[in-house]
């Protein structure tokens, strides 16, 4: 962009151009979100405080702006997983176009956050079961080859093995946990689940209350 306008651009511009489409997915994200849930939730205003609640009240808005993969990854794996699951839900079969963008999404989503793994992992089961036919699961898996394709080819320029990452590498003191088990995921253990659910400093219960409705609303569905 410096170059384009022959000039060096202010630290502050070069924050706004950065972020814009990192703010531009995550709005188009919000958009969808709200006529996904339509089955869900039919009515418009309920509809519109869950999205609102989500998308102002959770650590998405904090993550959204920032170049951190976690919010980002989240925004790409359940936007794959909601165009399969609604074209599922409304009982035809999806377009190819459909099924290449879905896998294309859920393959980024592992680009940028290797951990999503173990998402992908439950998601590839998920459509093995319930999209026919199975052209539709071969152009998923297409589409999401090539981010996964080039994320491995970079790995193994970059680091001497395609399954080596950046994270074996680290020299601060992440370094530790990421060389525990997967990327760092180990077993469940209750210290985990207190501090990412119920700590006071970034417990997900205490950040974003109102997602504790979630338990009983999903035996409501």
């Amino acid at each position: 962009v410096a170059s384009l306008v022959g000039a060096e651009l202010p630290l502050r511009s070069v924050h706004f151009i950065t972020r814009l489409p990192l703010l531009l997915l995550n709005a188009l994200f919000v958009a969808y979100l709200f006529l996904f849930l339509r089955p869900y939730a039919p009515r418009v205003h309920i509809r519109a405080a869950v999205v609102l609640a989500y998308a102002f009240g959770t650590v998405a808005f904090t993550y959204a702006p920032l170049l951190f993969s976690h919010q980002h990854a989240a925004v790409l794996v359940f936007g794959g997983f909601a165009l399969i699951e609604s074209a599922r839900r409304e009982g035809r079969a999806m377009s190819n176009r459909r099924a290449l963008i879905a896998g294309f999404a859920l393959g980024m989503s592992f680009a940028v956050e290797y951990p999503v793994l173990f998402l992908l992992v439950v998601i590839g089961v998920y459509v093995l079961f319930t999209i026919r036919p199975w052209a539709r699961v071969a152009l998923i898996v297409a589409g999401a080859a090539l981010p996964v394709g080039l994320t491995l080819y970079y790995n193994a320029t970059a680091f001497g093995s395609p399954f080596k990452t950046g994270y074996s590498h680290l020299a601060s003191s992440f370094a530790a946990i990421h060389a525990k088990g997967l990327f760092g995921v180990t077993t469940p253990t209750w210290d985990a689940f207190a501090g990412n659910f119920l700590s006071l400093n970034r417990g997900l219960f205490v950040l974003s209350t109102f997602l504790a409705f979630a338990i009983p609303g999903y035996w409501n569905l």
